[in-house]
């Protein structure tokens, strides 16, 4: 896990996306039949519903479309004992010289939009990285925790204007 052994009493990060279950977790829970056993979460979005039956002790089954959420329930639901070293960490955070147009969509397409050159130079060269690592749940955590850092800096998880600069430099801006 990426957390410590006992992951079970970590409360999920909470989502920032529109529509996400989070703040609904308290009232789902208790629709739960007592002699449930395995939970299906076929629209499982950012998996905090699984990751909440999962720490109930149910056998989770999830799925999603997309394929961000597909990593974040490998990396979170799935996985039993996978969890980032410092090892990885030097890998993930290596300069990679092999870096080409396969990984450059963020700093081509992204750069001055939602994130500064550097920043974007920086998250395509993790993207790269994470090939190098030979574990699928450390690659699925990896995804995730980029996932969770780009979403972090763009309001609402949604990348949807080009004023998300201005806003990352100024939390006082006044909408």
């Amino acid at each position: 896990m990426l957390f410590a052994d006992d992951y079970l009493r970590y409360k999920f990060p909470e989502p920032q996306y529109l529509g996400a279950k989070f703040i609904l977790l308290d009232w789902i829970k208790q629709f739960i039949p007592q002699d449930c056993r395995v939970v299906l979460d076929a629209f499982a979005g950012t998996q905090s519903v699984a990751f909440l039956m999962k720490q109930l002790g149910f056998k989770v089954l999830t799925n999603d479309f997309l394929q961000f959420n597909h990593q974040i329930g490998l990396a979170f639901i799935e996985n039993k004992e996978a969890k980032l070293e410092k090892s990885d960490l030097e890998i993930l955070f290596s300069i990679n010289e092999n870096l080409n147009g396969n990984f450059s969509l963020i700093r081509q397409n992204f750069t001055d939009v939602f994130f500064t050159e550097d920043q974007a130079v920086f998250l395509d060269n993790f993207r790269a990285n994470i090939n190098l690592l030979e574990n699928p749940y450390k690659k699925a955590l990896a995804f995730a925790v980029m996932n969770r850092s780009i979403s972090r800096k763009i309001l609402m998880g949604h990348f949807a204007h080009s004023q998300s600069l201005k806003y990352a430099y100024n939390y006082f801006v006044k909408q």
